[in-house]
């Protein structure tokens, strides 16, 4: 017996041709790359390739690496600590441990160059307490593929910390506990039940970390890093070339692509839920010495992800003997609120749409609406701007 299928609603009809609308108006840019990349012909793209090419390759999967792994021991580590432990301060860093999110990756770049540079006030202290000369000592080259590293993973390993957290909260005590029962200690019902049922979030969260790492320029361009980023602005504006840049984009998105083929693949067919019964974790105590770890591992990325950064640019701002609240700067201020907010409200509305549309009309058109519209986050800014 055939089943006539439900007629589409208004409104439903409505979210469909919004949320193929948004997604077409995601896909133009990187129709426009494409497109400028196989209308130009390889020359560009061959100089690279015989110079500097694998270069970038190599510098951006070391820094991709190096990020996506920082991110995930901090991240995961910090949401665990703060959602499933008692310790000092708790509440304070379930907060704080997000804040590293508001700031671009290159301002804390300078403001641990201010610190950590040969005049900044570390070392020059350094040489004051010891009277030793600059070739007296080693000291780390901030301005390095570690130093990107360091400061990338400060600022993104917050999408890694809110996506487990939530997956932790999530979760209930019973699987915990039932590992537990079996024989298994607290930190191996973490690594063998906690851990995998959060996967699928703390994936994403890397995947971001990741996505974002490989479409940095600001930060790789102001440590004199190679990356792919790096190599389509050069060849932007050095060689004067649009079909150069939209070649090495495609690049970035096919690793892109590649990242999340892979994590998904590598999920295969596992699926993940908490059981029927949802009974809340209750916090694990901790030991005065456990506690005082807890504290010091939520604090580092807190200090060095905020505070350190804050207070040296502070002093540089205080000391470079400007108007702070001259025109200019409430000009500055009052461009990057507009800015904010128009692409806050624009990016949330957008969200619910593909969202929505995802959820109640499943299917080819609606995944496909919904790979679209993210598909291009690991495309620099101004490749899309041309695109």
């Amino acid at each position: 017996m055939d089943v006539a299928r439900p007629h589409k609603s208004l409104g439903e009809t409505w979210l469909a041709v919004f949320a193929v609308l948004i997604a077409a108006i995601a896909a133009l840019p990187h129709i426009g790359v494409l497109l400028a990349a196989l209308a130009s012909d390889l020359a560009t793209l061959a100089h690279l390739a015989d110079t500097v090419l694998w270069r970038y390759t190599s510098t951006t999967l070391v820094l991709v690496a190096a990020v996506g792994a920082g991110s995930f021991v901090i991240g995961t580590a910090t949401a665990w600590l703060v959602t499933m432990t008692a310790f000092p301060g708790r509440r304070v860093f379930e907060v704080a441990l997000v804040l590293p999110l508001a700031f671009p990756a290159y301002v804390l770049a300078y403001g641990y160059t201010h610190i950590l540079d040969h005049p900044g006030v570390v070392q020059t202290t350094l040489r004051e307490i010891t009277g030793w000369g600059p070739r007296d000592y080693w000291f780390q080259e901030l301005s390095s593929g570690g130093g990107a590293a360091m400061v990338l993973t400060l600022v993104l390993y917050p999408y890694v910390y809110l996506l487990a957290r939530a997956a932790f909260l999530g979760q209930s005590a019973s699987t915990f506990f039932a590992a537990r029962v079996l024989g298994q200690s607290a930190t191996g019902a973490f690594f063998r039940v906690a851990l995998p049922l959060a996967r699928p979030a703390i994936a994403a969260g890397v995947l971001l970390a990741m996505m974002e790492t490989i479409a940095d320029f600001g930060t790789v361009s102001y440590f004199g890093v190679q990356t792919y980023a790096t190599g389509i602005y050069t060849s932007w504006f050095s060689l004067a070339d649009r079909g150069g840049p939209a070649q090495l984009a495609l690049g970035l998105l096919a690793f892109a692509l590649f990242l999340a083929v892979l994590e998904r693949t590598s999920r295969g067919e596992a699926r993940f839920h908490n059981g029927r019964r949802q009974e809340g974790m209750a916090r694990m105590p901790l030991g005065p010495a456990a506690q005082c770890g807890a504290v010091l591992a939520c604090l580092l990325p807190v200090l060095m992800g905020v505070v350190i950064p804050v207070v040296a640019l502070s002093v540089m701002a205080l000391g470079s003997e400007q108007d702070l609240l001259s025109r200019r700067y409430i000009g500055f201020i009052r461009n990057s609120l507009t800015l904010a907010t128009i692409a806050a409200v624009v990016t949330v509305a957008a969200a619910m749409v593909i969202g929505s549309f995802h959820r109640v009309q499943p299917g080819a058109s609606s995944k496909l609406a919904f790979y679209l519209a993210r598909i291009g986050y690991a495309v620099p800014g101004g490749v899309i701007a041309v695109g």
